[in-house]
C-alpha cells in the first residue's frame, strides 16, 4: 500500500503580522513556530513540509514586515507569544518551534520564557551568538 500524504489546507496571514499557516485537513493535536533567519522571509516550504507529517505549521514574518522595525534588533518577544496564541486557536495541544540561523536564537529565547513550548529545534552552525547590527542608531535606554 503508497503512502499517501494528508490534504493540506494553507491559509496567508496579514494581521497581527504577514505569515502562513498549512496544517492537514482536520487540523492536529502538534503546532510548531516556523522562524526563518536574517533573510526576513515567511518559511512556507518548511511549514508545508511539517504539516504533511501531521502538524500545525505557522511561520510568521518577524521582522521587517508592515507596522515592524526593519532590522532584527529589540523585536518584541510578545509577537512570538501571538503567534503561539494563534496556533493554540487551532486547537493544538503541544506547540514547538523551529528556528533556523537568527530566527534559532529566537526560539531559544522564546521557549525559555513562555511555558506553552514544549520544544525547541535550534538549527544554527555557529557556536556563538553574534551581536545584531541596527539599521539605525538609537539613544541608550536605561
Amino acid at each position: 500500500m503508497a503512502f499517501s500524504p494528508p490534504q493540506l489546507v494553507e491559509r496567508a496571514l496579514t494581521v497581527p503580522f504577514e505569515g502562513v499557516m498549512v496544517e492537514p485537513v482536520g487540523g492536529g493535536d502538534v503546532g510548531v513556530l516556523v522562524l526563518a533567519g536574517s533573510s526576513g522571509r515567511i518559511a512556507t516550504e518548511r511549514s508545508r513540509l511539517l504539516a504533511r507529517t501531521g502538524a500545525v505549521a505557522l511561520s510568521i514574518r518577524w521582522f521587517g514586515g508592515p507596522g515592524q522595525q526593519e532590522g532584527i534588533c529589540e523585536v518584541p518577544l510578545e509577537r512570538f507569544s501571538t503567534a503561539i496564541g494563534l496556533l493554540e486557536r487551532r486547537g493544538v495541544r503541544r506547540v514547538g518551534i523551529v528556528g533556523l540561523s537568527k530566527g534559532a536564537e529566537a526560539a531559544l529565547l522564546v521557549a525559555g520564557l513562555d511555558p506553552r513550548v514544549d520544544a525547541v529545534v535550534a538549527l544554527r552552525r555557529a557556536r556563538r551568538v553574534p551581536c545584531a547590527l541596527r539599521t539605525q542608531p538609537t539613544a541608550f535606554r536605561a
